[in-house]
């Protein structure tokens, strides 16, 4: 996830135009060196830049006035014309995603965070930060911490022991982790999320029960907090952990629903 915060960092950097001494330019060229997968994307990614200004700087808009002349030709008449706007096109595109992407509007999904929950989960980076048999104090821990108090997660875990919390970082985000052992003595985690973090609409999909890393994962919202369970092994079947999401599916239906007509109505 780290590596995934530096490469939104360094497509953003510009040699020669942009200082390296800043913070977060620093800390990600740093990155560099200790990172042989972050430094080939960024290799791969400076020699794209540097062919498509190349190309872009080859393509020439004919003058005013042959282009008014002819009026009625077709488009395919000014080759270069297309290219500069096709040029013109990706550019624009490219500022876009990076002007959405630092401003933090609607660029992070609920599906995306299910993925990269399920891939830490599998990949043995939890390490927690406190541990304990009583929610309650590890509720008030990870209030000090200025993480999510997780008040659904007792009656989802009636018969499970909290075994401990971490607060970790996704995409800039705090993440609040609970983890619980059930009857089985198998762990469950869940990973709290401020819904405010993620686009609207792509909490409709929560709900559903998915595998990602060979491990079952599924949620639901209730009230700001979007809720995510994920499996601690391949064989445990968190479904009977999933009833508050039969709750809530109707609440992200009407969600989506407000969304996508919120947007009809900006529409022009």
């Amino acid at each position: 996830m780290k590596s995934e915060h530096h490469k939104m960092i360094l497509s953003c950097y510009r040699e020669g135009r942009d200082d390296p001494t800043q913070p977060e330019f620093a800390e990600a060229l740093a990155a560099l060196e200790t990172d042989s997968e972050l430094a080939t994307w960024y290799a791969e990614n400076c020699q794209f830049d540097t062919v498509f200004t190349g190309a872009l700087s080859r393509c020439t808009v004919p003058p005013r006035a042959e282009i008014l002349s002819e009026p009625r030709k077709s488009v395919l008449q000014f080759p270069r014309l297309l290219a500069a706007a096709a040029a013109l096109a990706i550019v624009a595109g490219g500022l876009n995603l990076v002007m959405r992407s630092q401003s933090g509007t609607a660029v992070k999904t609920a599906d995306a965070f299910r993925q990269e929950m399920a891939h830490f989960a599998a990949s043995d980076q939890i390490r927690l930060d406190h541990m304990g048999g009583n929610f309650a104090s590890l509720q008030e821990f990870m209030k000090a911490k200025g993480g999510l108090r997780g008040d659904a997660l007792p009656e989802v875990f009636p018969k499970a022991m909290p075994k401990g919390c971490q607060l970790i970082q996704w995409q800039g985000s705090s993440v609040s982790l609970y983890c619980f052992t059930t009857d089985g003595m198998q762990i469950v985690h869940a990973f709290l999320l401020p819904t405010s973090e993620v686009s609207v609409k792509s909490l409709a999909q929560v709900s559903q029960l998915q595998v990602h890393s060979e491990l079952q994962t599924g949620g639901w919202v209730e009230g700001d907090t979007l809720y995510m369970l994920v499996a601690s092994s391949p064989t445990l079947d968190i479904t009977r952990f999933l009833e508050p999401s039969r709750r809530n599916t109707a609440f992200l239906d009407l969600q989506e629903a407000g969304y996508i007509l919120c947007s009809i109505r900006r529409d022009p």
